[in-house]
């Protein structure tokens, strides 16, 4: 018999591997340990969500815009992306686990959930860009895994973590855990 609890929580790549974010927005590793730690305290098992960004431009990738990812060509890429996760969370499902939540990254602009990065920028680099800003709003790839979610009739709460506050982010967690 298997004792061990049926639970599991989704988390953004970066949660557990900083190193997969833009070279020089990297944070220490144990930046996320006291998140990571509380989850599994739960005995929660962590899954973690590839991350389309590394997958489809790799490490040395520059930091973009969801102006930039909102293109055909990057949604179909996270749509293959949000399938293969739909698939293991039906077979989760059907086998009586339980899905708490699903951990996005505040201002990510493929990863947030409720807020984005938002940024009018083309052309060269060297000519100089203003910086963007944070926006309301789901990154490309939250949304595009949002609707496989809502068309496999999968209910997931879905919540940001402040990388900025991640005691604030461990007191919402501990209300859902």
């Amino acid at each position: 018999m298997d004792n061990n609890p049926k639970v599991i929580v989704l988390a953004s790549h970066c949660i557990l591997n900083p190193n997969s974010k833009v070279r020089g927005s990297k944070l220490p590793v144990s930046t996320f340990i006291p998140l990571i730690n509380k989850i599994l305290s739960t005995e929660a098992g962590i899954y973690q969500i590839p991350c389309p960004e590394q997958t489809q431009l790799g490490c040395n990738r520059w930091g973009q815009s969801k102006e930039q990812y909102d293109n055909p060509f990057y949604r179909k890429h996270c749509r293959k992306i949000a399938s293969t996760i739909i698939s293991e969370l039906i077979e989760y499902s059907k086998n009586d686990y339980k899905i708490l939540f699903l951990l996005g990254i505040k201002g990510s602009p493929s990863c947030g959930i409720e807020h984005t990065y938002s940024a009018q920028w083309g052309g060269e680099i060297s000519s100089g860009v203003e910086p963007g800003s944070f926006s309301a709003g789901s990154g490309v790839f939250m949304e595009e895994l949002r609707e496989k979610l809502k068309y496999s009739h999968l209910a997931i709460p879905m919540f940001d973590v402040d990388e900025s506050d991640i005691e604030g982010t461990i007191i919402k967690l501990t209300e859902l855990l």
